[in-house]
């Protein structure tokens, strides 16, 4: 995995291999509760070449990255899947790059699931994919990017981020100070 400031990016090529693959941004409820804002947000969708900064043209969107501005959600060759819908959203959207939209899930019960998926894409060896995310989120929730192959196979979990555990901190006596 490489990060690089707001954007998260994954070395798809080398992981994966060339070869044609979707990319699903899932968001899976836990069975305990509800917590926080129980949301996955993504933007901003790219395939770069290796050297991790130039856009590649593919199916993700116009000029090969999907920004999620048009009015139709979701775009051309993406899909929805799951318990509830993604959905084009402007409330706390990414605006870095001038956006007024970002991809949305849709509301979750306990041990349900959502996840956008993109069109195939064919990619080369040293491909990265990129894109922002936010996710607000209980313990044992998950939001993954997964990798499919072009039949829509599931292959591979690429990108994982769970829940943040509450830590305490126990107080000690007698307490001193200085």
């Amino acid at each position: 995995w490489m990060f690089g400031g707001p954007r998260s990016r994954i070395s798809v090529g080398k992981r994966l291999g060339a070869g044609t693959y979707s990319f699903g941004f899932y968001y899976g409820k836990d069975t305990i509760g509800i917590s926080g804002q129980d949301l996955a947000r993504v933007d901003n969708v790219v395939l770069l070449s290796s050297d991790g900064y130039t856009h590649l043209a593919s199916a993700l969107g116009p000029g090969g990255r999907q920004d999620f501005e048009d009015a139709v959600f979701p775009p051309a060759g993406w899909q929805t899947l799951g318990n509830n819908s993604w959905f084009r959203s402007a409330t706390n959207a990414f605006s870095g790059t001038r956006g007024q939209y970002s991809a949305h899930s849709g509301p979750l019960a306990n041990s349900q699931w959502s996840e956008l998926r993109t069109p195939n894409v064919s990619i080369s060896t040293g491909d990265v994919l990129a894109f922002v995310y936010y996710v607000s989120i209980e313990s044992y929730d998950k939001f993954y990017v997964k990798a499919y192959n072009s039949s829509g196979t599931f292959l591979t979990n690429l990108f994982v981020a769970a829940g943040i555990r509450l830590l305490r901190t126990c107080v000690a006596y007698p307490a001193r100070h200085g």
